[in-house]
């Protein structure tokens, strides 16, 4: 989380606290963490032309 947060992908929304369970920080991703999600999903994995012919 640490990188995401120093790369600008996801910024720190709050700090939800339980009387039963540790403190935790809830995160979303930013405009260009969403940038930089929607790229990567269009890249194929590797091996996948040979798992799913057709596959650009």
């Amino acid at each position: 989380m640490e990188q995401l947060r120093e790369a600008g992908f996801v910024a720190e929304r709050e700090t939800v606290r339980d009387i039963r369970r540790p403190e935790r920080t809830v995160c979303a991703l930013t405009a260009e963490g969403r940038a930089e999600l929607d790229d990567w999903m269009r890249e194929p994995s590797p091996g996948a032309s040979t798992r799913c012919p057709g596959w650009p």
